[in-house]
C-alpha cells in the first residue's frame, strides 16, 4: 500500500493539542492524543469513529506501533516517538463498522468484524515504518465478532462461515480455532458445535474469549463465563461454568493474571454493573473475591492484567482506569484518565456506550495505549510506581518476546530461521518431530541462520526457541 503522508496527520495532532482539551487524570499522564478520522462521520447509528485496539513491537527495527479499528478500516500507527505519533498506512474496508477486533502474530496483524459489508484482513507488517501490505485470505471466515492469539492458534467467534466450510456444517456462528503454522493461510482445526452441539448441552455463542496455554476463558453473553480446554486431539472440553454470580448481566470480556489465579472480567449489559474480579485456580470452586467499578452508573467494558497487580479498565464514558489488584479480595482504584469529559459521571451518562473502548499496556517502553471512540488514540505514560513495578514477562510470549520467521515453510532442503529480540545473540533453536524426539538442536549466533534440512523425513515438526535461561520464547510448526 502507498504509505499515507504525514503532514496533515502530524497537523491534525498539533491543532489537538492548541485546542488545550483538559482531560482529568490520576496518576496518569497524556503523552499525546491522534485523531486520524478527524473529518470522517460514520453513518451508523451509533455515530462511533474507532473500535480496536492493539499494539505491535518491530524488534528488528526497535519500533513500536499502535494498530486501531475504524469506521472506514484500520490505522497504523508509529508510537515509537509517543509525543508525536504519525500514521504509517491504513486498510480501507468502509463499511462504516462500529466494532473491529486486532490481534499480532509474528509480523502479521489480523483484523477482523462482524458486521455487514466487513472482511477479515491478514496484513503483513514487516515492512513498516514505510508501508503494510494486505493478504487476501481464502480460508478465514470474512467475519467474525471476535479473535485471539495464543501460542500458533488463532481463536475466532465467527459471525459466518468460512469459504472452506464443511458441506454439512449448518451452523453459521460459534467459536472455532485455525492453526497459524501458514499465517497466510491459517487452517481450520476445529468448530465447538462439533463437541457441543447447543449452548443447552456445554457449547457457546462467545462475545469475547481469553486463552492460556489453550485454556479458554469464554464470555458467553448472557450464560456467563465457561472454561474450556482446546485438547492437544484438536477438541474442545468444558472444564467449568460460573453463573448466576452477583450483578449477573451480558458477560463481555475477561483478562487473566500472569500467575493465572485470578481473572477480571466486565458484564456490558444493562448498564452501571460491577467489573469483577474471580479466584480460577480451582474450576471446581470459583470464587468472587471483589466486585468494583469508577463510578455508580459507569459500564465497564474491557479489562487488560499487567503482572499480577495492575488492571487496565476501559470504562466507556469515565475513561481508562488503574486498578491495583494485588489484594484482590480489596481492589482498590488506583489511577485514571477519563478521555470523553464531556460527558459522563458529571451529567449522568447520557452517551452510555460511547467514550472509551480498549487498550493495549503491553509495549516494551511501557507507554499505554488507549482508545475512544469519538477522539481517537490516547498515549499515555503511568507514573514511576506503577512504572518501575512491571515485570518483563507481562504477555504471552507468543505476542511480543520475539519475532520469528522461516522461511520456506513448508521446507526443502534449507530454512532460514530469522529470530529478532532484545537477546537474541544467547538463542537456541531446536527441531522437534511428531512423535517428541528432538531432530537437531543449534544456536542462533546471529539474527539470520541458515539450517540443513534435506535429510529429513516428511511430515510435521516444532521448532522451537529458548534462550539462555532456558525460558521457552516461541515455538513455531514446520512441514515438509
Amino acid at each position: 500500500m502507498k504509505k499515507i503522508k504525514t503532514l496533515i496527520l502530524v497537523i491534525t495532532f498539533l491543532s489537538k493539542l492548541s485546542s488545550q482539551t483538559f482531560y482529568p487524570s490520576l496518576n496518569i499522564s497524556l503523552l499525546s492524543v491522534i485523531d486520524p478520522e478527524v473529518s470522517f462521520s460514520n453513518p451508523a447509528s451509533w455515530q462511533q469513529k474507532y473500535s480496536g485496539c492493539w499494539g505491535w513491537y518491530q524488534v528488528s527495527k526497535n519500533k513500536e506501533y499502535a494498530i486501531i479499528g475504524s469506521a472506514s478500516g484500520a490505522y497504523f500507527i508509529d508510537v515509537t516517538n509517543p509525543l508525536l505519533p504519525v500514521v504509517n498506512d491504513s486498510v480501507k474496508v468502509d463499511n462504516h463498522a462500529i466494532h473491529r477486533e486486532i490481534k499480532t502474530y509474528s509480523h502479521y496483524a489480523y483484523i477482523t468484524t462482524d458486521e455487514q459489508g466487513g472482511r477479515t484482513c491478514i496484513v503483513d507488517l514487516q515492512y513498516l515504518p514505510d508501508s503494510i501490505h494486505e493478504i487476501p485470505s481464502s480460508t478465514l471466515p470474512q467475519r467474525a465478532h471476535t479473535l485471539f492469539i495464543e501460542g500458533s492458534h488463532l481463536y475466532m467467534e465467527l459471525a459466518e462461515l468460512p469459504p472452506a466450510a464443511a458441506p454439512t456444517a449448518s451452523f453459521v456462528t460459534g467459536l472455532a480455532v485455525y492453526d497459524l503454522i501458514l499465517p497466510e493461510a491459517p487452517t481450520l482445526l476445529r468448530y465447538i458445535e462439533q463437541d457441543y452441539a447447543s449452548v443447552s448441552v456445554g457449547g457457546c455463542l462467545a462475545h469475547d474469549v481469553f486463552v492460556n496455554n489453550d485454556t479458554i476463558f469464554a464470555s458467553c453473553q448472557g450464560n456467563g463465563l465457561k472454561i474450556y480446554r482446546f485438547t492437544p486431539t484438536n477438541t474442545f472440553s468444558l472444564m467449568a461454568t460460573y453463573s448466576n454470580y452477583i450483578q449477573a448481566g451480558y458477560n463481555h470480556s475477561s483478562w487473566l493474571s500472569e500467575d493465572r489465579k485470578h481473572l477480571v472480567f466486565c458484564d456490558e449489559v444493562p448498564t452501571g454493573l460491577s467489573a469483577k474480579i474471580i479466584d480460577v485456580q480451582n474450576f471446581s470452586n470459583i470464587v468472587l473475591t471483589d466486585t468494583f467499578k469508577s463510578h455508580a452508573g459507569a459500564t465497564a467494558h474491557n479489562p487488560y492484567i499487567v503482572g499480577n497487580r495492575w488492571c487496565w479498565l476501559s470504562s466507556y464514558e469515565d475513561g481508562i482506569y488503574l486498578y491495583d489488584i494485588s489484594n484482590p479480595n480489596q481492589v482498590s482504584t488506583y489511577g485514571f484518565i477519563d478521555t470523553r469529559p464531556a460527558h459522563g459521571f458529571n451529567d449522568g451518562y447520557p452517551d452510555d456506550y460511547q467514550g472509551n473502548w480498549g487498550a493495549y499496556p503491553f509495549l516494551p517502553s511501557k507507554i499505554v495505549l488507549t482508545l475512544d471512540q469519538q477522539n481517537g488514540l490516547f498515549i499515555l505514560d503511568g507514573d514511576n510506581t506503577y512504572k518501575s513495578s512491571l515485570v518483563t514477562s507481562t504477555f504471552p510470549s507468543s505476542n511480543n518476546a520475539i519475532e520469528l520467521n522461516v522461511f520456506p515453510n513448508p521446507m526443502g532442503d534449507n530454512i532460514e530461521i530469522s529470530a529478532y529480540t532484545t537477546d537474541y545473540l544467547n538463542l537456541t533453536y531446536s527441531l522437534i518431530d511428531i512423535l517428541g524426539r528432538t531432530v537437531f538442536v543449534g544456536t542462533l549466533k546471529n539474527a539470520k541462520t541458515n539450517v540443513n534440512t534435506e535429510h529429513l523425513a516428511p511430515g510435521l515438526y516444532h521448532l522451537s526457541i529458548t534462550n539462555e535461561k532456558h525460558t521457552k520464547l516461541k515455538t513455531l510448526k514446520l512441514i515438509k
